[in-house]
Formats: structure tokens, C-alpha cells, sequence
């Protein structure tokens, strides 16, 4: 999809709009995958958004083999946060070289950058990579995710539980998405009805 129509097609608008799609699935909204239409042009955003991930590791690969970067610096920028996140909806990519079973090596890496990097992100950021890695089955890193956001909270009788933090203009630094993000994040990979309540 592209942001206006008849524009160029665009990773970060796909990739919202197949997190809108997981979205309504997991809330028993709307089910794409069950919709022949829906379903065709859901599998062709996230083809095209893992085809994204994929040329953006193989320049990471190209930028290593030159000697300007190294693997295991910090990578995981707010594209493959935010693809983490929407791919977290759906199937795991695999990788058909290793019969299907695996991930591919790119999906990979951003997710054990994820368990890596993960604090040296933005709040919105860091609820995003807690449910991707929730979802991707490395409940260990979600959990400390989920532990380290709690300790950083404020709840106050009045306000409830929220973050005092300077917010933005960028997609990620907006406080609705945030507080409605961290609710997901304190419902789904905490369990914890009560802060959820005071969210």
C-alpha cells in the first residue's frame, strides 16, 4: 500500500496496515485470512514486508562483509521493530531452505537483536518487542520486557499506571498508542488483570 493512493508503495504504511489486520483477528473482529479477498491482499503485504526485512539484512551483509559495521552492533531499527511486531500476528517466516521448520535467518537475527537491544529503545518500542518476542516463543526476554517497564511506572489513585516521559511526533513517541500498547502488553504477555485495570 502506498500513503495516498496511486503513490509509491511504502514498507511502513503495509506493515500498519498488517498489524491492523492481527489486530482484528486477535480481537475476533474480523478474520482476513478468512476473507478470499482479504486473504489475497493480506499474503501480498506480508510477502512484500518480509521481502523488505530481507533486502534490508542483506545490505546489513554487504555493510559487514565491507568491514563498516559488525553483526552484533545494534541493527534493530523502528522498521524491523515495527516488523517484528506485525509479523508477530501471523505465521513465523520460515525458512524453505531448512524444510520449513525454522526461521529464516533474517527473522532471526532481529529477534535475537530484539533480546539484545531491546532497552535502548523507546517505551512504545519496548511493548512492541515484548509481544514479538512473546509470540515468537522467547517468553524469557519478553518477561524482562515486562519487568522493566513495570519498574519504570508511575501509578498514581488518580492517573492510574502510566510512564512520564517527553512525548513525540513520530509514529512511536505518541501517548494513546503507547498507553493502549502497554494494556496489549500487560494483558497478553504478563497475564496481569490488575495493572491492566489501573492502565
Amino acid at each position: 500500500w502506498a500513503w495516498f493512493p496511486g503513490g509509491r508503495d511504502s514498507w511502513h504504511i503495509t506493515q500498519h496496515i498488517v498489524s491492523g489486520f492481527g489486530h482484528l483477528k486477535q480481537l475476533g473482529a474480523f478474520d482476513a485470512e478468512k476473507d478470499q479477498v482479504a486473504a489475497g491482499m493480506l499474503d501480498r503485504a506480508i510477502s512484500y514486508c518480509d521481502a523488505k526485512l530481507a533486502e534490508q539484512y542483506r545490505e546489513l551483509e554487504r555493510l559487514v562483509k565491507e568491514g563498516k559495521t559488525k553483526w552484533d552492533d545494534d541493527h534493530l531499527d523502528g522498521m524491523a521493530i515495527h516488523y517484528l511486531y506485525a509479523r508477530s500476528f501471523f505465521q513465523p517466516l520460515t525458512d524453505p531452505q531448512q524444510g520449513g521448520t525454522r526461521p529464516t535467518p533474517e527473522f532471526s537475527y532481529y529477534l535475537s537483536q530484539a533480546e539484545k537491544y531491546w532497552l535502548n529503545k523507546g517505551l512504545y518500542q519496548e511493548g512492541m518487542l515484548a509481544l514479538a518476542l512473546h509470540r515468537s516463543s522467547r517468553p524469557d526476554a519478553a518477561q524482562r520486557i515486562v519487568a522493566s517497564l513495570r519498574e519504570r511506572a508511575l501509578v498514581k489513585e488518580e492517573l492510574g499506571m502510566f510512564w512520564p516521559v517527553d512525548w513525540g511526533f513520530y509514529w512511536y513517541q505518541l501517548p494513546v498508542e503507547t498507553q493502549a500498547l502497554m494494556v496489549e502488553v500487560f494483558g497478553e504477555v504478563a497475564g496481569d488483570k490488575k495493572s491492566v485495570e489501573e492502565l
